[in-house]
């Protein structure tokens, strides 16, 4: 079975596409004197899981090796996936704004007393104090 031509594109069979296999699965290097570009891979990850069918089903071996799970296979998809997901912002730092606020809260007294103290300290007016404070109308 040999390459087919379909209009403009040029059409692989199976076996071609598997020679090109471990090098076209990889994005290449471009370098350009200072500038350096990422080429896409020849054969897309879709395009991957197809030609992987189709070798399966005509019982040729698949060149790529699997690459081992980043997962430890004792966790369920739930455990992996939806408890380590980062959740909303407010649950997440509810503990700590709760320990800040029974922190202020446990100082609460002391800043009253100090508040309390300024205010009568603003409004406590000595004799003399009084006596220069005494307004304009009366003076006359």
């Amino acid at each position: 079975q040999g390459a087919v031509s379909l209009g403009k594109r040029f059409v692989m069979s199976l076996a071609e596409k598997l020679a090109m296999l471990p090098e076209a699965a990889k994005p290449t290097k471009k370098v350009d004197g200072n500038k350096v570009t990422w080429l896409r891979p020849k054969f897309s990850l879709r395009q991957l899981a197809d030609m992987k069918k189709e070798a399966t089903t005509a019982g040729i071996p698949w060149p790529l090796e699997a690459k081992p799970s980043q997962y430890s296979t004792e966790q369920t998809f739930y455990e992996r996936r939806i408890l380590k997901c980062k959740g909303h912002r407010h649950e997440r730092e509810k503990p700590a704004r709760e320990a800040d606020v029974a922190r202020k809260m446990a100082d609460m007294p002391k800043l009253l007393e100090a508040w309390r103290a300024d205010k009568k300290k603003a409004t406590f007016k000595s004799e003399f104090e009084k006596i220069l404070d005494v307004p304009q109308r009366y003076t006359k």
